[in-house]
């Protein structure tokens, strides 16, 4: 059972649905200020745990971030880059369709963007496609 009242529920013991996770305009504006590939070590971590941590076939996400880093910041290590605390916080909280969505809001005008949302339909079909397989 869940609540029915919503967002209009002042308390009940009954769960409740949660809003996905969503980074606030100042979190953007920050992470839209930073240089590029210091955005992209920073969501790398959250990434391969998503990715590592499932058995969806979606190892060609973190593939594709982690050639973008490579591209951006040719010659150098990628060291881990520590997000804000509240920062961390909410992309702690976000799948990995959040994560990608936020890499393609914070980086639109670029090539990336495109390759990674289109991998991540690759994904969600192929997610559909189990789905059928397994209950049909």
């Amino acid at each position: 059972n869940k609540c029915y009242k919503g967002n209009k529920c002042g308390f009940c013991h009954l769960p409740h649905e949660s809003r996905p996770p969503t980074l606030d305009k100042q979190q953007r504006s920050y992470l839209k200020e930073l240089p590029k590939v210091t955005f992209l070590k920073m969501l790398l971590p959250f990434v391969r745990e998503r990715v590592e941590g499932t058995e969806l076939d979606a190892a060609v996400v973190l593939q594709l971030l982690m050639s973008e880093i490579s591209v951006r910041s040719p010659g150098s290590p990628a060291p881990t880059v520590l997000p804000p605390t509240q920062i961390r916080i909410v992309f702690e909280r976000m799948s990995l369709a959040g994560l990608v969505s936020t890499a393609c809001t914070i980086l639109p005008q670029d090539r990336f963007p495109k390759l990674m949302k289109n991998e991540l339909r690759r994904v969600r079909k192929a997610i559909k496609a189990f789905d059928l397989d397994t209950l049909g």
